[in-house]
């Protein structure tokens, strides 16, 4: 669905005059209106909640702390790994990025780090411990980190990660490649 705005409807100084601004400016004439596009974006309803999201290592080295509200989080397919809650918060020239962006890619993660208990694989595995998941190591590719300004939160992109029930096909050994 899209509705057309005229530019008098526009208060001056709204993000929407600076729009026709910029556009009048790249084409050389007046914009006339501004069409406004509303598109359905998918938001997962719940996640698998994986555990406390500690530490991510990046290819280069680069470690990024998370505070104890930094939670890791799975779609219900074990497919795409999500940092949900916390400070996510990075500098985006950090890594060598415009921090006018408002999506940047950061670069190529090597591992992650998270707490949980994994009562089902033995005895020391009921205590909270680290984990600590080495992105290809079996052979698999490793996603990339990337960045949206707008909202301080980061992704995981890509990468051939997924978390199998594969242990009689009820219960999980953690995350693959």
């Amino acid at each position: 669905m899209k509705r057309a705005v005229t530019r008098r409807q526009c208060r001056r100084g709204n993000p929407i005059e600076q729009a026709g601004e910029l556009s009048e400016v790249f084409h050389g004439r007046p914009a006339d209106r501004v069409t406004v596009y509303e598109e359905e974006i998918h938001e997962h309803a719940a996640l698998a909640d994986l555990g406390r999201l500690t530490m991510l290592v990046m290819k280069d080295g680069t470690r990024i702390q998370f505070e104890k509200k930094t939670r890791l989080g799975s779609n219900e397919a074990g497919t795409q790994l999500f940092f949900v809650g916390g400070d996510q918060s990075v500098n985006p020239e950090d890594f060598n990025q415009d921090p006018n962006k408002e999506s940047v890619c950061l670069g190529p993660v090597k591992k992650i780090e998270y707490v949980t208990s994994k009562e089902h694989l033995g005895k020391a595995d009921k205590t909270p411990g680290p984990y600590i998941h080495t992105f290809g190591e079996e052979g698999g590719s490793i996603p990339l980190l990337c960045y949206d300004t707008l909202n301080q939160q980061l992704a995981l992109v890509g990468g051939s990660y997924h978390i199998d029930r594969d242990m009689d096909g009820e219960y999980s050994a953690g995350i693959r490649d």
